[in-house]
């Protein structure tokens, strides 16, 4: 069946609506008791208890309210970004960073930053005072196909474009596959050396940032449904954790756990 323009423009419009109500009902349902209008709040209520329903029928209300635990745990971390690190084997040992305003922020990854996760965080950081955001999330990247796309020479050219002291960084949706390593030796994911050749991937994107005094957030992938699928993202996971153990600009954030409660 062939859908007009204009059927598709009111699909559109609808799955936006549904969308928004999802993630901001809960907000909505605060406002509604600042309603004066009788007859509108009683309306409000009526389609936010609705909206209520649809998630529990479509077994999502659980995922939104662990997301907006999520949101609220973050809200509530500390506001400045001084950290202290322990004891680390470098060239020159620093044991504070501290990062003054304005914060410059950039957010860098895949498809959970393009779309989702991203704008949202976005959003987020844009409500803290002389903060301002660039997001750039690619679909189907990551650190295994540099032959397809190179984050190495992406993250170079915003760094000089952007000039950000802050980055958010989340990788790992699409990286679960073979590598080719400098000597044309492809690796195959399970392999012993899979992990050891992805490392140093992540490791060297990291010293890029390092390099530029760009202090890093790097964000785990949160749990998946498919078993398959977690154990891949968990295994990055554990990839991202150890790098960022290391390097004196790096705190890992794991939202796996966080995601799961």
């Amino acid at each position: 069946m062939n859908l007009s323009n204009q059927s598709k423009s009111i699909i559109v419009i609808i799955v936006v609506l549904l969308t928004v109500s999802f993630y901001q009902s809960k907000k909505f349902e605060v406002s509604i008791i600042q309603i004066e209008n009788p007859i509108l709040r009683s309306l409000s209520s009526f389609y936010i208890s609705k909206i209520e329903n649809i998630k529990s029928f479509l077994g999502l209300k659980s995922f939104f309210n662990k997301e907006e635990y999520f949101w609220q745990y973050l809200k509530e971390l500390p506001k400045s970004l001084v950290y202290q690190f322990e004891t680390i084997n470098h060239v020159s040992p620093i044991s504070f960073l501290t990062i003054n305003t304005p914060y410059n922020v950039l957010i860098v990854g895949d498809s959970f930053i393009a779309e989702s996760f991203g704008p949202i965080l976005e959003k987020e950081l844009l409500s803290f005072k002389d903060t301002y955001v660039f997001r750039k999330g690619i679909y189907s990247t990551g650190f295994s196909r540099p032959d397809y796309f190179n984050w190495d020479e992406e993250i170079k050219k915003l760094i000089l474009e952007k000039r950000p002291n802050i980055a958010f960084v989340m990788f790992g949706a699409n990286d679960g596959q073979d590598q080719t390593n400098l000597d044309k030796k492809v690796i195959h994911y399970g392999e012993k050396e899979w992990n050891l050749e992805y490392g140093r991937r992540v490791e060297r994107f990291l010293k890029i940032l390092e390099d530029n005094q760009v202090f890093v957030f790097w964000i785990g992938n949160p749990i998946a449904r498919d078993k398959y699928y977690a154990d891949k993202m968990a295994n990055l996971n554990s990839v991202y954790q150890g790098v960022c153990q290391d390097k004196l600009n790096c705190l890992y954030f794991d939202v796996w756990d966080t995601l799961a409660t």
